[in-house]
């Protein structure tokens, strides 16, 4: 209503964004069909892409998905939704109502990211989007010079674009991969979008043959792209950023790769290759993706140690020497409905468990979460007052200190800890899993491979976990143990020299195509 009121003292872009705005806000905060209506006013009042921003209000009109679900029967029907939403986007926005619309590319920066959360087999859906937006930008894309192709002569041209390179879990994963093609004499150049550069930054681009800050509209930094000539070009992580995903969208490099910054296929029939783990990839890994799968060893990049932990006690997080403590670090789209029976019988199964979470920023969020996590130790026969701990946030080195004192780490099914695993196993302090069908669901499982323990502390299904992580967090031989067992091997997570060396010889495949 208060969009409603506002709307009529606002012409305009000024008017479109006072819907847009609150309706991103919603879709952040959870409320997934308010959200939708929002974004249906935004369109209506752009005359549905006639006016910029509001083709991308029809898209989130469609397409907007919730972070977190409060059951698995809300789960199906917002995927089902998005199919249904999908279905209407190709019968609607066709060329000829394309040709209506303002073309700005900002019409079309969306990225469906939280349909992977859902668990399930994305490739068809993901496709069908990304043939979509091949229709949408043939008609709405800037005219860009056709990319030539792979030069013969002279030293290659490789880029990477990305959102990411700063101090973050993206940063982690993929930084080094800048200095491993340096060493491979490959001399990559970076783009960087508008990137929140910091210390790590200016450490990752270091070996970069030349660096673009890149800002402003989607159509520069395309055209600039595109005019810096690149034989081939590698995004990490579409599918998280919009502006990225668009840019991945159109072809402006003869050759273009993408890496598992978002772990799922990303659909669209300009990404020539998909970069992924072996140790993390199942038997049938291929399918799952539309582009061609290029596969790195151990765990397919050199991580960024993420340095020394701060000395905390248990005093210190007001929490009981003779607990059991199980440390659930995720972030909250990754706590999927079938995690909650997981971790409620492990808290019925060992009396003195204590499950350690993250307070979330967003209320709805939290509340939709935690309201969850109760109502299942509840129905499990356990007490969500005594075992369940909600922690605020904690900066690096006391969530690091965290790691070192508690007694093991769940991990969570259907898309298991990447940064979170990391810095547990540096920690010393085992992490069970029990890896999904796809690659988003195993990435522990390839960490656990590298370092020889996946016998010891990956499960074949959830009933296992539950009775690995209670034999674990109880057993403080075992505990010991198996900590031994990591001080010895966790420093091959910091050496990917093998992974960055395939990952060269991938991109040189690429210039031979």
């Amino acid at each position: 209503d208060a969009c409603c009121e506002s709307l009529a003292r606002a012409d305009g872009a000024a008017a479109l964004r006072v819907v847009a705005e609150p309706a991103d806000r919603l879709r952040e905060g959870n409320d997934w069909q308010s959200a939708r209506r929002a974004y249906a006013i935004a369109a209506a009042f752009g005359e549905d892409g006639r006016r910029t921003p509001s083709l991308r209000a029809v898209l989130g009109a469609r397409l907007a998905l919730p972070m977190v679900y409060d059951s698995t029967a809300t789960m199906h029907a917002a995927r089902e939704a998005f199919r249904d939403g999908m279905h209407e986007i190709e019968a609607t926005l066709d060329r000829k109502r394309l040709l209506q619309c303002e073309p700005a590319l900002e019409q079309l920066a969306w990225t469906n990211q939280m349909l992977a959360y859902q668990g399930g087999d994305d490739r068809a859906l993901a496709s069908r989007y990304g043939d979509w937006v091949q229709s949408a930008l043939a008609v709405m894309a800037p005219v860009l010079e056709p990319p030539r192709e792979i030069r013969r002569a002279g030293p290659p041209r490789i880029g990477l674009v990305s959102s990411g390179f700063y101090r973050s879990v993206l940063g982690n994963y993929f930084g080094g991969w800048i200095g491993g093609l340096a060493d491979a004499g490959l001399a990559p150049s970076v783009f960087l979008i508008d990137t929140p550069a910091d210390a790590s930054t200016a450490g990752m681009v270091a070996r970069a043959a030349a660096c673009a800050y890149l800002s402003g509209s989607i159509e520069g930094m395309a055209q600039a792209i595109r005019d810096a000539d690149m034989d081939v070009l590698i995004y990490p992580d579409v599918g998280i950023d919009a502006r990225a995903t668009l840019l991945a969208s159109m072809r402006l490099a003869p050759r273009q790769l993408a890496g598992w910054g978002h772990p799922v296929t990303t659909g669209l029939p300009t990404i020539d290759g998909f970069i992924s783990c072996a140790s993390m990839e199942p038997a049938d890994g291929a399918g799952h993706y539309r582009e061609a799968l290029h596969l790195l060893p151990g765990t397919g990049t050199a991580f960024f140690d993420p340095g020394e932990p701060a000395q905390v006690t248990r005093a210190d997080f007001d929490l009981p020497q003779d607990a059991h403590l199980y440390l659930v670090p995720h972030v909250a789209p990754k706590l999927h409905p079938d995690c909650d029976a997981v971790f409620a019988q492990i808290a019925a199964s060992d009396p003195r468990a204590i499950l350690l979470t993250f307070r979330f920023d967003r209320p709805v969020v939290r509340a939709t979460i935690e309201r969850r996590l109760h109502a299942a130790l509840r129905a499990a026969g356990a007490d969500p007052q005594r075992q369940l701990r909600v922690l605020p946030y904690l900066p690096r080195p006391r969530f690091l200190g965290l790691c070192t004192i508690a007694d093991v780490m769940l991990d969570t099914l259907h898309w298991s800890g990447g940064a979170n695993t990391v810095d547990a196993l540096r920690c010393r302090l085992p992490v069970v899993t029990c890896p999904g069908p796809f690659m988003r669901g195993r990435q522990t499982l390839g960490m656990l491979r590298s370092l020889q323990l996946e016998s010891e502390l990956a499960c074949a299904d959830p009933q296992s976990l539950v009775t690995r992580a209670v034999a674990v967090a109880s057993d403080r031989d075992l505990r010991a143990d198996l900590a031994r067992r990591l001080d010895a091997a966790v420093p091959i997570l910091f050496d990917g020299g093998a992974a960055l060396q395939s990952l060269a010889a991938v991109v040189r495949s690429q210039l031979e195509v």
